[in-house]
Parts: structure tokens; C-alpha cells; sequence
């Protein structure tokens, strides 16, 4: 018997299969990472005097031969790629990735590899007691915001997606200064199960996680809504969640004060900092995937910068 025999709609049937797929996929992370990307995309052509939607292949091939020739950030140039295409097909509009830029991504591969794009300096405890120190001499609501957003991450090793997603009611202030964050959906968790981080006081007032977030929801207020916040151009803070974009931008401006070069870091450098540290410090692979959220112990290890270079001299009696 054929099921048609029976009113199933087949056609309604393979629409809804389609949608629940594409809500797998397309989480609300998702979504904002493409947001963010092709955000960044539009802001370069208009610099540039280019059309972002609908562009063509040739803005788009330019666009990504300026990213890996100017930071090397292969993987960077292919994210943006995706984004570009979902928010092409979103408009209803051709999608600009064709050979031309399949072979800019191809040649950037062969020329600088892979590794280079998250190849990021991790930053390290010492510069990020530089870096408070300096936000708190500021005095700026922005300066108080950007200390409790660098210490947080490095903390906690979170994505630069999970900060971004923090709500105010995430945070669940205890005794002692010390900490529970809940991250409530992750990378590695798309069906929202959720995992909490207990965060100990630090040992120094200037990157005491629970000080300094003390000190932001006091500017913030405790109303519902995202944790961290964007400031407006002439300092006036806003309801709207702080992008994955602007988390990187503010970690960028930051390492600028104490004279680093913006360029070697990313929002990433928290999130290796905090693995390169807990690794030197002797914790087991599991133990930091139990900070990070990571599931691989190869991916993991990607975020290691310096730890354990010198751990092991295995020519010891022999040089």
C-alpha cells in the first residue's frame, strides 16, 4: 500500500526533516558567528568601495587574499568564506564562492598551512596583571568591563562564543570570592545539557575573577540580560550582548596598553593562556579538558603554547 494511501503528506514530511536538519547545524551560536563574520566582511567593502550582498567572486577572493596575506589566518579566510555563502543563500542570492576563491583558500593552504590561523600568543599571567592594573588606573566603565571580561576568560578558558553568551544570572556569586558559571550551551554540547565552573578567588586583587565581576555588574546593573554589554562611541553602555567580534577587538585594544602587538593575539589568547598555564602547572590532559570543555585531547593540546617545552631531556646522558 502505497503511503500516500494513508494522507501522509510526503512533501510536508521532507520540508520538516529539512528544518530540524538545519536547526542542528545552524544553532544559535552559529548564527551569531556567521552574524559577526559577515560583519566584518561589509565593513571591509566598504573600505574598500565593494558590494557585500550580493558580492561577487572577485570581491570575495580579494577580501580573503587580504586576510591570509596580512595576518595568515587560513582558517579565518575559510570561516569567512562559509559565512559569506550561508548569508548569500539567506538573502535568496547566488553564493559568490567559486573556483576563484576555492583557489585562493587552496593556495593559502600550500603557502602558509593551517596552523598558522590559530596560531595566536597565548596570554600569560604576567600580562594580564599588566593589563588590569592599567584598566583600573583608566577608571572607565569600559576599562571595568574589559578587566572582568580578560580575567573571566582566562579563568575559565571559555570561547570567545560561550563569554559572548553569558547572561547576568549565569554568574552565582559565593563566600570567599569565589564563583559558579554556568555555561549553559557550548561547541561541544548543541543540545544545551550545560556544565558549571567552579572558579576560585585569585590570589590578587587585580585578576580576582570575582572582584572584578563584582565591580562590572555594579556599573551593569542586575537587570536580566547579557553579562557583558557594548558601549556606544561617546562611552554610554547599552543592553545589546557584546559580538564574538567585539570580544576580540576589546582583548586586541587591551594588549595594545602595555605595548604588544595586537596582531599575535586574539580572543583565543585567553583560552590558550588559561590550557598553557594549568599544563605547566601539572595538571593531566583531563583535568584541563575539564576547564576548557574540550572533548579531543589532540585539539586540546592545539591551545598549548610554551607548556612542558622543557618538561623531558630525552638526551639527558647522551649531549
Amino acid at each position: 500500500m502505497c503511503l500516500f494511501d494513508l494522507g501522509v503528506d510526503m512533501a510536508s514530511l521532507r520540508a520538516s526533516r529539512s528544518d530540524l536538519a538545519a536547526a542542528a547545524v545552524r544553532s544559535s551560536r552559529t548564527l551569531r558567528a556567521y552574524d559577526s563574520d559577515f560583519r566584518l566582511f561589509q565593513e571591509w567593502c566598504g573600505r574598500a568601495g565593494r558590494v557585500a550582498l550580493p558580492a561577487s567572486a572577485d570581491t570575495v577572493a580579494l577580501y580573503l587574499t587580504s586576510i591570509v596575506t596580512e595576518r595568515q589566518a587560513v582558517s579565518s579566510a575559510a570561516r569567512y568564506s562559509v559565512a559569506i555563502a550561508f548569508k548569500h543563500a539567506q538573502s535568496g542570492k547566488p553564493s559568490p564562492i567559486g573556483p576563484e576563491v576555492r583557489e585562493v583558500l587552496a593556495g593559502a593552504r600550500h603557502k602558509f598551512g593551517t596552523a598558522a590561523a590559530g596560531a595566536k600568543d597565548a596570554l600569560t599571567p604576567s600580562q594580564l596583571r599588566q593589563i588590569c592594573r592599567r584598566l583600573i588606573d583608566e577608571g572607565s566603565a569600559v576599562g571595568v568591563r574589559d578587566r572582568a571580561l580578560l580575567v573571566l576568560g582566562f579563568a575559565t578558558g571559555l570561547r570567545r562564543s560561550e563569554l559572548s553568551a553569558l547572561d547576568v544570572f549565569d554568574i552565582s556569586f559565593l563566600p570567599k570570592h569565589r564563583l559558579i558559571v554556568r555555561v549553559r550551551r557550548s561547541k561541544t554540547d548543541q543540545n544545551g545539557a550545560g556544565r558549571d565552573l567552579g572558579i576560585f578567588a585569585g590570589r590578587r586583587e587585580e585578576t580576582c575573577p570575582a572582584r572584578a565581576l563584582k565591580e562590572w555588574v555594579k556599573v551593569r546593573g542586575l537587570s536580566a540580560g547579557p553579562l557583558f554589554t557594548r558601549f556606544r562611541g561617546d562611552g554610554k553602555r547599552t543592553p545589546a550582548r557584546l559580538s564574538l567580534g567585539g570580544i576580540a577587538e576589546r582583548l586586541e585594544a587591551c594588549v595594545e596598553l602595555i605595548g604588544l602587538d595586537p596582531a599575535r593575539y586574539g580572543a583565543h589568547s585567553l583560552r590558550a593562556g588559561c590550557a598553557t598555564v594549568a599544563y605547566e602547572s601539572g595538571y593531566s590532559d583531563s583535568a584541563v579538558m575539564a576547564r576548557t570543555g574540550h572533548r579531543s585531547v589532540t585539539v586540546m593540546r592545539k591551545y598549548l603554547r610554551s607548556a612542558n617545552l622543557f618538561a623531558l631531556n630525552p638526551l639527558a646522558k647522551a649531549l
